[in-house]
């Protein structure tokens, strides 16, 4: 039996329905949820906190005893203690180690196994701020020197972000990436006259405007990439906020948490770097001075210390939000066209029910009326018939699909707010007219045989039933048509009874499904045979039939180029052309850097490196035989420590995994009597473009050395 079939499973398909409470996520859709914060109070009082990698706390008190707290043993004990002179300000942990920086800048170092000093550091330091720990490194932020430090193996200290403005709070990475929250100031110019009646010029402080900086681990600093705006909160007020804290998150790079102006509330936003906003996320009573977010800590949670010093645990979760009614339940809809008159074969779902409290309902109807509505859009929702012809809008089902934000976009008088507001009204009528007109099929069936289902047009609608932590996910739909059945190869005699014959057309449709698909199966077969056609989840396996195997985290369309154009590279491999194809077909579908490398690097446009975003050039040494400088052929030969050797120039890669799948190829396609190398090429450097001369740019002082210098190079004859 042949049939037409829609299919719907990707995100692009799912964002066509309509509904209410739903939410299109990773290829199906599911009950919309939201975050909700669980605040647990913890036992110890303190000044600061840090946890380690096992989630045990250690708190520092403010006298000045650092007490630990493993929750998972229901065990508190006291760690250190100050000897009463300096008093402690922050502290981390890393391993075994306990580090304590007090007002003095004295570093004591504890060790949590020992619970003991085992030594202390002078860092110099006169007014620090924190202390973290990421990238096996200490950092320590001062607000005296008004500088980010690095504590050295032999005790001194190493500014590595300085000129700031009056910071507050600092954050870092674990990849290095420092985020400093500044309170920086901001002066007018005015003129002044002096004594002896000259003006001068001069600038006067009028307030000051927080800000983030960032400095990444290659050193790149912005100078104040986020001036923070006030919070965007979620009651749509314009409450005034003052940043106070930043730390990273897992969900979001950064995060900041500042008090109201009242003093009364804290609140907990995620910096959007687009727009400069802190879009909130948690809110809490009373005003917070310690805002920490663990990177080995379970996803969402954090831990804050409040102004009486209390400690407090902030699990941020996403609880299932409600319908209109009180209950855990949305519904999406969605029509399907035959093109013509047609009677509606079957509907297949894919869902995934976590548990028993989560449901999922199956509704259908036909018809040959496009639109249950009997009056026009224009009457239903209020939106103008102009407005709804220049967006190609002419049934209700379109409208439903259409973003709010590309309608608002096509009307100046209208908000995004206004839109989505017609298109509730909208479904609200549908849902009326469409109220007592729907086939409902048993609960949790996810195969249907349709009856009744005679129209050009077949309407289906999923509900969905959860609970606040649970959702039922549908992953897929099919819609089959036209009806056949085994029945029509059955005598005249079965087919004589109406009832006899329905039942025996369902009976004899659990067989035709299995068939159906036996039959489908076999139809498609050489769709595993096509590295264009053959599925995701197959293509391993037709890239192992002919030895072209490709790493599990390479792009899919890299993994495809690679099996269709395997027979033609074995001819050329083990050669200089084949590792070029092969690193040009990874390179091309993998993300461009956001800084490239120097045009000089980016190959041209030729057919095999068409489309090579990356610096890519591979040297041999005879390649050396043609450079007439020396001090130019030394810096080759560091690459090529042999004849037998070859070194592939490429890059600069934003991410580590490209960097090492680069190697993996090299290696692999280089022969074995020949050893291959990878230089990771650097971004681009302008001069007045990527940086300043004498803002964040020097000139080295230049060194003569006899012996070293190449005349007409590095040397002239005055």
């Amino acid at each position: 039996m042949e049939f037409s079939a829609v299919t719907e499973h990707t995100d692009t398909d799912w964002q066509q329905w309509a509904g209410r409470n739903i939410a299109v996520r990773d290829g199906g859709i599911e009950l919309a949820s939201e975050p909700s914060l669980t605040v647990d109070q913890l036992s110890p009082t303190a000044r600061d906190i840090t946890v380690d990698a096992d989630g045990t706390l250690y708190a520092l008190q403010e006298s000045g005893t650092v007490s630990r707290h493993d929750k998972r043993r229901s065990v508190e004990d006291r760690l250190w203690r100050a000897d009463g002179g300096a008093e402690p300000r922050a502290l981390c942990v890393v391993g075994e180690r306990l580090y304590v920086v007090d007002e003095m800048g004295t570093l004591a170092v504890v060790s949590t196994r020992l619970r003991q000093s085992i030594g202390t550091i002078e860092t110099g330091l006169d007014e620090p701020v924190t202390i973290t720990a990421a990238d096996g490194r200490l950092y320590l932020l001062d607000a005296a020197a008004e500088a980010v430090f690095t504590v050295q193996h032999d005790g001194g200290v190493e500014a590595v972000f300085d000129s700031l403005s009056r910071p507050l709070d600092m954050a870092v990475e674990e990849t290095g990436d420092i985020y400093v929250l500044e309170a920086h100031a901001d002066h007018r110019p005015v003129q002044k006259q002096a004594s002896t009646g000259e003006l001068l010029d001069g600038r006067i402080p009028v307030g000051r405007n927080h800000r983030i900086r960032k400095r990444t681990v290659e050193e790149n600093i912005d100078p104040g990439p986020f001036p923070l705006s006030t919070f965007e909160t979620t009651d749509g007020d314009e409450t005034s906020v003052m940043p106070t804290q930043i730390a990273t998150g897992t969900s979001s790079p950064l995060l900041v948490m500042g008090s109201t102006s009242t003093g009364d509330e804290t609140l907990v936003g995620a910096v959007d770097p687009g727009t400069s906003s802190v879009l909130e996320r948690h809110r809490l009573d009373g005003r917070c001075r310690v805002f920490r977010t663990p990177a080995a800590s379970p996803a969402g949670v954090s831990y804050a210390v409040t102004g009486d010093g209390s400690c407090l645990r902030l699990d941020s979760t996403d609880t299932h939000t409600q319908d209109s009614d009180g209950r855990y339940r949305g519904r999406a809809y969605r029509q399907f066209d035959a093109g013509g008159s047609i009677q509606w074969h079957r509907l297949t779902v894919g869902c995934d029910r976590p548990t028993a409290s989560s449901q999922l309902r199956l509704s259908y109807l036909a018809s040959d009326d496009r639109s249950p509505l009997d009056e026009p859009l224009s009457a239903v929702t209020g939106l103008d018939e102009s407005l709804l012809a220049s967006a190609g809008i002419d049934s209700v089902w379109e409208l439903l699909s259409a973003p709010p934000a590309e309608l608002a976009a096509l009307a100046d008088e209208l908000t995004v707010d206004e839109v989505s507001g017609c298109l509730d009204a909208a479904l609200a009528a549908v849902e009326t007219a469409l109220s007592d007109r729907w086939q409902t099929v048993e609960p949790q069936s996810t195969d249907v045989l349709l009856s009744e289902a005679t129209g050009r047009y077949l309407t289906v609608r999923l509900e969905l039933v959860g609970s606040p932590t649970e959702t039922p996910r549908v992953s897929s739909l099919r819609a089959f048509w036209p009806r056949q059945s085994y029945l029509q190869y059955l005598p005249e005699l079965y087919q004589d009874d109406a009832d006899s014959a329905a039942f025996l057309e369902q009976f004899l449709s659990v067989f035709g499904t299995v068939f159906t698909g036996v039959e489908r199966e076999i139809e498609t077969v050489t769709r595993y045979f096509d590295p264009a056609a053959v599925p995701s989840e197959t293509l391993p396996w037709l890239a192992s039939w002919i030895g072209a195997d490709a790493p599990v985290d390479w792009p899919t369309a890299a993994t495809r180029e690679l099996v269709a154009s395997a027979p033609q590279h074995y001819r050329k491999r083990g050669t200089r052309e084949g590792l070029q194809e092969r690193l040009a077909l990874y390179l091309r579908h993998i993300s461009p850097p956001e800084t490239p490398p120097g045009d000089r690097f980016v190959p041209g446009e030729s057919d095999n490196l068409k489309g090579v975003d990356h610096g890519l050039c591979i040297l041999e040494p005879q390649a050396l035989d043609g450079i007439e400088s020396r001090a130019v052929s030394e810096a080759y030969e560091t690459a090529l420590p042999g004849e037998q050797s070859v070194a592939v120039y490429a890059g600069p890669f934003d991410d580590p995994d490209h960097r090492e799948a680069v190697e993996t190829i090299i290696e692999a396609e280089t022969p074995a009597h020949v050893r291959g190398s990878l230089v990771e090429l650097e971004p681009e450097f302008r001069l007045g473009v990527d940086s300043f001369l004498g803002s964040t740019t020097r000139l080295s002082e230049r060194q003569f050395e006899l012996g070293a210098a190449a005349l007409g190079e590095t040397a002239v004859l005055d």
